[in-house]
């Protein structure tokens, strides 16, 4: 009786430790797939990724959502703790330039940047953006359906942010992710148009809910 009772008692051990083994083998990661370090800047809501080089890069959201990080991992604080490499991007942050027979070398047209229109209504810290501003001729009022070259620059506390620059039909369009963690601050587009060497300008400026 004491002998099956002790046997008893030495399965049942068993059956724990192999319980457990299980607990553990399933709440830990494997070894080599956890992610990279996360780290985020409060100050300006920029997040960077550590290589393999030991330093930091910053990652802009499309390459974020393109290596399938994990948002809850990032380390957020007001200066990162190491040294800053080249940053990583998806998007080229470069002026668009635009061939038209529209526009043929030596035309003289004055350039004007209208009222924009942007989507979605309010800003948001994290979200999708864009901003598309008429382009129009100074003299008649009417579209420019062709530009030499524009190039846009949104801006948060001087902090150029990644975006991608449209032109088409008249209207010069800034799509771009508003850096998470920016809620209150201002974020400024500013356009530039080229027509021929006649330049204009426009800014607009939101503020980041």
């Amino acid at each position: 009786m004491r002998s099956t009772r002790a046997t008893l008692g030495v399965i049942f051990g068993a059956l724990l430790l192999v319980g457990l083994a299980i607990v553990l083998a399933t709440a830990l990661p494997a070894h080599g797939a956890t992610q990279p370090a996360l780290a985020g800047l409060t100050t300006s809501g920029s997040i960077y990724v550590q290589g393999t080089d030991g330093t930091w890069h910053e990652i802009d959201a499309d390459e974020f959502a393109v290596a399938g990080y994990n948002a809850n991992s990032i380390v957020w604080s007001a200066t990162l703790p190491g040294v800053v490499g080249s940053p990583i991007w998806v998007t080229p942050l470069t002026p668009t330039a635009v061939s038209s027979a529209a526009v043929a070398s030596g035309t003289l047209v004055e350039p004007m940047i209208g009222t924009p229109k942007w989507s979605p209504a309010i800003v948001r810290a994290g979200k999708v953006l864009e901003v598309s501003f008429p382009v129009l001729n100074a003299s008649s009022g009417a579209k420019l359906t062709g530009i030499t070259m524009m190039y846009a620059s949104p801006t948060i506390g001087g902090k150029v942010i990644r975006h991608v620059e449209h032109f088409a039909n008249g209207a010069a369009s800034v799509k771009l992710t508003v850096p998470a963690r920016t809620a209150g601050k201002l974020l400024k587009v500013q356009l530039l148009i080229d027509v021929n060497g006649n330049t204009t300008t426009n800014t607009q400026t939101f503020t980041i809910s």
